[in-house]
């Protein structure tokens, strides 16, 4: 079967301007034929292929820029716990569970302090004023809070 093309005279309406029947689709709107079939599915590959080059030249641009501009975030009063960067540069991690412990994104890649879990700060503005943890305590079985 072929691919259903939108007739191009009455623009699928399947009526002329004069309000009859269109003579090119015989009032279908639609048009019937292999080379027109052919020609509209290679003009979709074209710009699906298009479309998708385009988008990931886009996105790869999207995220190098800003992955560059994370890199300039300084967050000013902060050493690094794990290599001593003052002040830490990038993302800094937050301990959740122990009192005033940060570390740098390269610390948080190697592992540095993995036994807890760490809040990502993109921006020293999204930082939180004070955070509350609450982790159970595996030899009493209760849970106990932690506040930092």
């Amino acid at each position: 079967m072929e691919p259903e093309i939108t007739c191009i005279k009455c623009n699928g309406s399947k009526v002329n301007k004069k309000g009859l029947p269109c003579r090119k689709c015989g009032g279908s709107g639609i048009l019937s034929s292999k080379e027109l079939s052919a020609i509209a599915m290679t003009v979709r590959e074209e710009v699906r292929d298009y479309c998708y080059k385009s988008f990931q030249v886009m996105l790869k641009d999207f995220l190098e820029k800003k992955r560059a501009m994370q890199d300039e975030v300084e967050h000013n009063n902060y050493n690094c716990d794990g290599c001593g960067m003052n002040p830490i540069k990038g993302i800094r991690y937050m301990c959740s569970v122990c009192s005033n412990y940060d570390i740098c994104e390269n610390c948080e890649r190697n592992g540095v302090h993995s036994n807890h879990a760490m809040l990502k700060i993109r921006k020293p503005e999204f930082a939180p004023a004070k955070l509350i943890c609450q982790y159970k305590n595996i030899e009493m079985n209760q849970s106990l809070p932690a506040e930092v």
